[in-house]
């Protein structure tokens, strides 16, 4: 009896820097320990599924089941911040209640793509080059009985390999270029997208990129509320930012997600560094205030003090017939 066709993954790639990004950062800040869990969570239920999820009555009581403690009101909160900050596709969230995106779809297919595709197959809310890619790749001929067709087979199954491995690559090479700012009604908000592959544009200087980070209402709230910092103590930062990138002679960096990375790595640095020096400087106050070094002149007074204090002992202490000195003056 032939094995049902997979659906899912039993495993998927989790990135180094995953806690790093600036949309698990805001659930972190908004939902503590409790959203990060959420958020791997909600991925292993995705990936386990295939590459979306539908946010149904069933999913939430899977997803709350395995995370003893937490409401089924607590989830719904950490989703909606997730998709607030585009870490899932708003549009198919609010049209069809579905949790993927393109990374996830992504990420999928490359794991994925030694499977076999059916083109008249239909793969619901694909995203972009996910779906050009998907719908693009060639069917795998049936095979006869003397199996005349399994080279052909297996040619079709490498062109699929190689559009999907064009898919990533190409992927990648616009991320190096293109950063994807979210329409933000507010005016303060730095809706600007950085140079693309095929714009000319000059690049900004640091000065100008701290310029930027510093007009990012959104973000530096968030890095405010992580660091425990003010407004003005964040500025000072990235001021201090700055000037380390031109004393060790940066260049600018390729774009302001990179910029943002940079300065997060640099402020957690600084900050340890900072909290070192504060227990080095306490613990010197504290050695000093309780501890203190005898000079010579001080140990000489001290004897003398000694010899004294013993000799008036023996001159007002009572006397034995022929009892020597030797025998009751003891030091």
């Amino acid at each position: 009896m032939a094995r049902k066709p997979k659906t899912g993954l039993d495993y998927f790639p989790l990135d180094t820097d995953f806690f790093d990004d600036v949309r698990v950062s805001a659930v972190t800040v908004g939902h503590g320990a409790t959203g990060m869990v959420a958020t791997v969570m909600l991925l292993c239920a995705i990936y386990k599924n295939g590459y979306y999820l539908l946010w149904d009555k069933e999913a939430r009581v899977t997803v709350a089941q395995a995370m003893p403690g937490i409401t089924l009101s607590e989830l719904d909160a950490i989703v909606a911040t997730l998709v607030e900050w585009d870490f899932f596709d708003h549009n198919l969230f609010e049209q069809y209640g579905v949790l993927t995106s393109s990374d996830i779809q992504r990420r999928f297919f490359h794991a994925a793509k030694r499977r076999k595709y059916d083109p008249m197959k239909q793969h619901p809310f694909l995203i972009g080059e996910n779906e050009t890619e998907v719908n693009s790749a060639p069917a795998a001929p049936a095979c006869d009985k003397t199996c005349a067709a399994q080279p052909k087979r297996q040619e079709s199954h490498m062109t699929a390999e190689k559009a999907f491995m064009s898919a990533e690559t190409t992927q990648k090479n616009l991320r190096k270029n293109i950063i994807k700012v979210n329409d933000i009604d507010s005016p303060s908000s730095p809706a600007r997208v950085r140079e693309s592959a095929q714009s000319q544009e000059p690049c900004l200087t640091v000065d100008e990129e701290v310029a930027h980070l510093k007009t990012d209402d959104q973000w530096t709230d968030v890095m405010c509320m992580r660091h425990h910092l003010t407004r003005r103590q964040l500025h000072e930062r990235l001021d201090e930012f700055a000037l380390d990138c031109t004393c060790r002679g940066k260049v600018p960096h390729p774009t302001l997600a990179e910029a943002r990375s940079h300065f997060c790595n640099w402020l957690l640095i600084r900050t340890r560094e900072t909290e070192k020096q504060n227990i080095n400087h306490q613990n010197i106050s504290y050695h000093a205030n309780h501890q203190h070094t005898k000079t010579p002149q001080e140990h000489i007074a001290d004897a003398q003090q000694w010899a004294i204090e013993r000799t008036l002992h023996f001159l007002q202490s009572p006397k034995e017939p022929n009892q020597g000195i030797s025998e009751h003056f003891l030091f």
